[in-house]
């Protein structure tokens, strides 16, 4: 009885905190992997992933870990600085080392997909987190606050004016980027 209480009072919560979890970490892995396509414009970039793309299915499995096991250290130094009383700079490292970790991963992703497929316990592990990752999804869609939060997203978008200062500065500073990078380019 105590036991199904508890999980009446704890899941939704709990579901809540997971769908949030992972919708931050798609969205950082879409806008992520679209900076590391503009960057493999590179003439060694392009070349790398040339070579990504050849290899076999666990030296794909082997990149795709790298990044992970490259930004071990920062994170280790991370605890050590929020360990010694550093929190805002250990929690910086932490933050970075995430973005860094995760933009590498959505890049080799991309290019070491089909060969990382050829591996039956990736494709089980992908397919596992796509189940979990919708079954998250259709929990949250089915909960009570989830109409109301869409209610207030969509009012908070009419009440956000359009075309904005961050907007425009946005689109400028893709402009110069633009200006910039099509000229070096042969």
């Amino acid at each position: 009885m105590f036991r199904r209480i508890l999980k009446r009072v704890l899941l939704p919560p709990m579901v809540v905190i997971a769908a949030l979890i992972m919708f931050v970490e798609e969205w950082i892995w879409d806008h992520l992997a679209a900076v590391m396509a503009w960057i493999a414009k590179a003439r060694i970039i392009r070349a790398l992933e040339s070579w990504l793309s050849k290899l076999p299915p666990y030296g794909a499995a082997a990149a795709f870990l790298l990044p992970g096991t490259l930004l071990m250290p920062f994170k280790l130094a991370a605890l050590y600085l929020i360990a010694h009383h550093h929190a805002i700079a250990g929690l910086s490292v932490i933050i970075s080392a995430k973005i860094v970790g995760t933009a590498c991963a959505a890049r080799l992703y991309a290019i070491c997909h089909p060969a990382l497929l050829q591996l039956g316990w990736f494709r089980w592990t992908r397919d596992a987190i796509v189940r979990l990752k919708t079954r998250l999804y259709d929990a949250i869609k089915a909960m009570p606050g989830w109409a109301l939060a869409v209610r207030w997203k969509n009012a908070i978008k009419k009440w956000l004016p359009r075309g904005g200062h961050f907007s425009r500065m946005w689109r400028a500073i893709g402009q110069i980027l633009r200006k910039r990078f099509s000229r070096k380019q042969p």
